[in-house]
C-alpha cells in the first residue's frame, strides 16, 4: 500500500504540537510495517529528521492563506495522484474537496 502525507504543518509550524505528532507518527508507521509505501507531500523548506524509507515531495507554494488554499485543494491532491499513492491522509480537521486519490 502506498500512503501519502500531507506535511504542510511540519513546514508552517514545525514547533506546533500537530506537527511534532505527525513526524513522530510517520517514522512509527515507516518502522511498523516494511510493506507500507509513505510519502510526505510538503511545502519547501527544511523537514525535521525523519527516517529514510519515506519518500519526500516537496511542493512549491507560498506559505499564506490562499498559498494553503491552492496547496490543500489542487497541490495535495493532484501530487498523490502523480506519487501513485492508494490513500491519502489529512492530519488536520479540513481536506480537499475533491481529489483522485481517497
Amino acid at each position: 500500500m502506498h500512503l501519502a502525507v500531507d506535511g504542510w504543518s511540519l513546514i508552517e509550524r514545525p514547533w506546533s504540537a500537530e506537527a511534532l505528532n505527525l513526524a513522530e507518527w510517520v517514522a512509527a508507521m515507516a518502522a511498523a510495517d516494511p510493506d507500507l509505501h509513505l510519502s510526505l507531500v510538503h511545502p519547501e523548506g527544511r523537514l525535521p529528521p525523519l527516517p529514510e524509507e519515506i519518500q519526500l515531495q516537496p511542493a512549491a507554494v507560498k506559505l499564506s492563506a490562499w498559498g494553503a488554499l491552492r496547496y490543500q485543494q489542487r497541490v495535495l491532491p493532484g501530487l498523490a495522484r502523480a506519487l501513485g499513492a492508494d490513500l491519502l491522509f489529512v492530519p488536520q480537521p479540513s481536506a480537499p474537496l475533491a481529489s483522485p486519490v481517497p
